[in-house]
């Protein structure tokens, strides 16, 4: 055996024990999707692999290639398989590659502190629960506690609301569906006892949010100074873009999943989120009243509140403009500790014995 001929023995038993283990991996992945699929994607690379056979038997003029017909069905469908299955892994591994955080920043002006948390509407148990922690050790210490939730407006504006933030459904119930859907919580069923600490406690506990028609008023002011904004909303949210149907389609046919389909689309469903609220958010004509209206709102009546310690509770965008915002009204503010919790994380799976219960 020359050594031409042992080297490209060697590389081929190398190739085909990673593409083996490769495949080993990616096979149970494919298969607790469909089944069906599976097969579809293997038949499907195996056609390729053979087109790969023919056409190198015909560049090289010879009956027989040196890779059989039988080696490239087998290598064309082991890849096809490799190849659909890497991206599913590579999203299912994003809450531990890239974990989704957000920030717990102390501010103080030299005079009073207040502490912003960083939130998320869907997320992982372990985050809610150190944050409802959180929340009541600020209580303790007699801190008042701001949170977010646009308040409900007249009903014209929860129709505008509704049509042009929430894709014309119901936004709460949407995040609730959806963190079921990703096998994680939506923020309210840790953190409803704020609801009745509103009531027995208004002056300390305080929704600290806009309503539904202050963000329409504050929209059609900025309307009336600048048009061009109406034009560029119906280029951001076409209205045949009915996102709330799209929804209901989506939640439809993930119902009709079976349990291991259900987990599988769990775990990419955590690493979609992840990605994507990992990445820089993009320019919205909204944001003017999403965000910009909000945080000015946030900040004077964080400069009212002006002899208190104040805990908040609003989603993480808003920190940069509300920093600004302060800064605006009193130069003097200043972060002094900043901190990180993992919002996304796959759900707690504990196990134990107990003697007697076996």
């Amino acid at each position: 055996m020359s050594m031409t001929t042992h080297r490209r023995l060697i590389v081929m038993t190398i190739g085909w024990t990673l593409l083996s283990l490769l495949f080993l991996a990616a096979l149970p992945l494919l298969r607790q999707a469909s089944l069906p699929v599976l097969v579809a994607v293997a038949v499907a690379g195996a056609g390729v692999g053979a087109g790969v056979y023919w056409l190198v038997r015909r560049l090289r003029h010879r009956e027989r290639s040196r890779m059989g017909l039988g080696a490239a069905l087998a290598a064309g469908a082991m890849t096809a398989v490799v190849v659909v299955a890497a991206p599913l892994y590579w999203l299912a591994l994003q809450p531990a590659l890239s974990p989704l955080t957000v920030p717990r920043v102390t501010l103080t002006d030299g005079h009073r502190q207040v502490i912003f948390q960083g939130m998320t509407h869907i997320g992982s148990a372990q985050f809610y629960r150190s944050v409802a922690y959180d929340v009541l050790r600020a209580q303790k210490r007699g801190d008042t506690l701001y949170f977010e939730g646009v308040l409900p407006g007249t009903p014209q504006a929860s129709e505008w609301f509704g049509r042009t933030l929430a894709g014309g459904g119901d936004l709460n119930a949407e995040y609730a569906r959806l963190a079921t859907v990703c096998g994680l919580h939506f923020q309210n069923e840790f953190l409803d006892f704020l609801v009745d600490d509103v009531r027995n406690a208004p002056s300390t506990t305080i929704n600290a949010d806009v309503s539904e028609t202050e963000m329409m008023e504050e929209w059609q002011r900025r309307v009336a100074a600048d048009p061009a904004l109406a034009r560029r909303l119906a280029e951001d949210h076409p209205t045949g873009d009915d996102s709330a149907d799209s929804m209901q389609r989506i939640f439809s046919l993930l119902a009709r999943l079976d349990t291991g389909q259900q987990r599988l689309a769990a775990a990419l469903c955590r690493g979609i989120f992840t990605v994507g609220l990992n990445r820089p958010s993009s320019p919205d004509v909204l944001n003017v009243v999403v965000l910009d209206f909000r945080n000015a709102r946030l900040a004077q009546r964080i400069a009212e509140d002006a002899d208190r310690n104040v805990f908040i509770l609003y989603g993480s965008g808003h920190f940069p403009g509300l920093l600004k915002e302060l800064r605006a009204r009193t130069p003097a503010w200043r972060v002094t500790e900043v901190s990180w919790s993992i919002a996304i994380e796959t759900p707690e799976q504990a196990r134990g014995s107990l003697p007697g219960l076996e």
